[in-house]
């Protein structure tokens, strides 16, 4: 984009850092030039420097924070939503904890369902045995009614034997 003889400041940036550094002297243009200019620069800059400049908030020497200066670049070049996708993933403070938090949720979750399954397998054990106990139940109730009948059939024929015996007894 030369307009003459002397390219304009932004063209002359090629990293996201001489960007960030432009802007803290003289702001950000809202010239649709120089918002394409922009994003070409951060859309070519590596993941690491982008990470860099959103999380530097300045040191004990007194050097200059880049992170507010970055973020406000993005402000104009970017949508809200993927603004706060990459403050979400790289600078907020609470992401590390989150991306934990989730890790330790999915293992929970992981260990929950095996948890399930061995309960259903012992379930389905626990009425696989009650089935069978209820069988062998069930037979041992009718051996048991076939031997109260068999005893009831013997006390009848020893009292019709007692009787008989009785009978010649008292008939000699």
């Amino acid at each position: 984009m030369t307009t003459g003889k002397m390219k304009t400041k932004l063209e002359q940036i090629e990293t996201a850092a001489e960007l960030v550094t432009l802007v803290s002297w003289q702001g950000v243009s809202t010239k649709q030039e120089d918002i394409c200019r922009m994003q070409d620069i951060i859309g070519h800059s590596t993941i690491e420097e982008l990470d860099r400049l959103a999380n530097f908030t300045g040191d004990k020497s007194g050097k200059m924070g880049t992170q507010s200066y970055f973020y406000h670049i993005l402000s104009v070049i970017w949508r809200w939503d993927d603004l706060i996708e990459f403050w979400n993933k790289h600078t907020n403070p609470e992401h590390k904890q989150l991306k934990e938090a989730n890790a330790l949720l999915a293992k929970c979750e992981s260990a929950l369902k095996h948890a399930n399954e061995l309960l259903d397998k012992k379930n389905m054990d626990m009425d696989d045995f009650h089935k069978r106990y209820c069988e062998v139940l069930d037979k041992s109730m009718k051996q048991e009614e076939t031997i109260a009948a068999k005893d009831r059939e013997i006390l009848e024929l020893k009292a019709k034997l007692y009787d008989l015996m009785v009978k010649e007894n008292g008939a000699a």
